[in-house]
């Protein structure tokens, strides 16, 4: 997320690439922080990457129940409890 709120696409693919994580549920708000923070710089070019990503960055930890895939949050049942 961090990486979308800078608003290089390529860098988040590139980090999507080598880690090799890719969240389908989380996509569609990587592409809108990315998209956001692009309008943000477009509508003042003097605004720096890094206020545009800390004020997206809050964005994100006010919302992060909204964004993040809800089963990643679950606690994982082991095959022996549900088989023993």
């Amino acid at each position: 997320m961090a990486l979308a709120c800078r608003g290089v696409a390529e860098h988040v693919k590139t980090k999507q690439t080598a880690t090799g994580v890719k969240d389908a549920y989380t996509q569609f708000w990587i592409d809108d922080l990315i998209s956001r923070a692009r309008k943000m710089k477009s509508a003042d070019p003097s605004r720096t990457t890094d206020s545009i990503q800390a004020e997206l960055l809050t964005w994100v930890a006010d919302h992060k129940d909204e964004i993040y895939n809800g089963f990643l949050k679950l606690d994982g049942i082991s095959r022996l409890t549900i088989y023993p």
